[in-house]
């Protein structure tokens, strides 16, 4: 709660002390409330009733509530914060500095989620009538405006702009941490990563803004799950990791026939080379001859 003034302490301070001089067996009160002096002859029942109502105004004034700036922000729905439960080992330092992906609002969600039903309708005329960067930016891309607000929102917050995009739908900044924390209402915390032997950061709560900026979401303020290849595996100590598994060939290598399935099917050739020659010696006869009977390659008889 925020409290408007020193003034109602000193009118609440007043009303107990007639209060207290009432109780006490006097009819006397020196203060000034409000401006207004007190009659030092007006009986007690009077003053009782004068200090009730200041009581009840200083009350008044002193518990208003007014919406704090925390209050007054909208909480992004991001999954950004620490998982429930991971343990907290530090403080991200203030100066250090991260890049941050702000994401913005699309417009006309309802005209947009038609569009796309009649674009793969054979029915409609839109079918297949696909849009242009711009097409798409003016129609349902944030306005010029918005992505000035948010600009200047992130300027405002000590963040510096990195790069914007034409379809004005992602604003790259970066900051200190401490200008982030004071921007999106966060505490940066280092954590130990529950199931790797790393530690990562992550805010304390979810980031949260004015509601009327269009920002729907805000990456990298956290590396929990830092981006990495989809098929990308652990090798134990000890063993070969094999660079091709997917091949007709040996070890998994990928043969001509490979290729030419994955690019030329249903093509009459055998996907076999017709003629061909080499320089002649142990090595290459022995890989010529893993080579052709791997392959089913007949050889033509060898010239000296």
């Amino acid at each position: 709660m925020k409290h408007q003034s020193s003034r109602p302490y000193s009118v609440f301070q007043c009303a107990l002390r007639a209060l207290a001089n009432v109780f006490a067996g006097g009819r006397r009160t020196g203060c000034l409330t409000a401006g207004v002096p007190m009659n030092k002859n007006v009986n007690s029942r009077s003053i009782l009733l004068f200090a009730f109502l200041l009581v009840a105004f200083a009350i008044n004034f002193l518990f208003v509530v007014e919406p704090s700036p925390a209050q007054q922000r909208q909480v992004l729905p991001t999954r950004l914060s620490a998982p429930e439960g991971v343990r907290a080992v530090g403080r991200l330092p203030g100066s250090q500095r991260l890049s941050l992906a702000l994401t913005l609002r699309l417009r006309n969600q309802q005209e947009l989620d038609s569009l796309l039903r009649e674009l793969y309708d054979p029915a409609s005329p839109n079918y297949r009538q696909f849009l242009t960067v711009e097409q798409f930016t003016e129609r349902f891309g944030p306005t010029i405006d918005d992505y000035e607000r948010v600009r200047g929102f992130a300027g405002s917050h000590g963040l510096t702009v990195t790069h914007t995009a034409p379809n004005r739908l992602v604003l790259d900044v970066s900051g200190t941490v401490a200008d982030i924390e004071r921007a999106f209402g966060v505490t940066m915390q280092v954590y130990q990563h529950p199931t790797e032997p790393r530690t990562f950061y992550a805010p304390n709560v979810e980031p949260s803004l004015d509601p009327s900026l269009p920002v729907q979401g805000i990456g990298g303020l956290s590396d929990f799950s830092p981006p990495r290849p989809a098929d990308l595996k652990i090798v134990p100590l000890g063993e070969i990791a094999k660079a091709n598994v997917t091949g007709s060939g040996p070890s998994g290598a990928f043969l001509g026939s490979d290729i030419r399935a994955a690019y030329a099917p249903g093509v009459t050739l055998a996907g076999r080379v017709r003629q061909w020659g080499y320089s002649k010696t142990a090595a290459t006869t022995s890989a010529t001859s893993n080579f052709t009977s791997a392959t089913s390659i007949s050889r033509s008889r060898s010239r000296s």
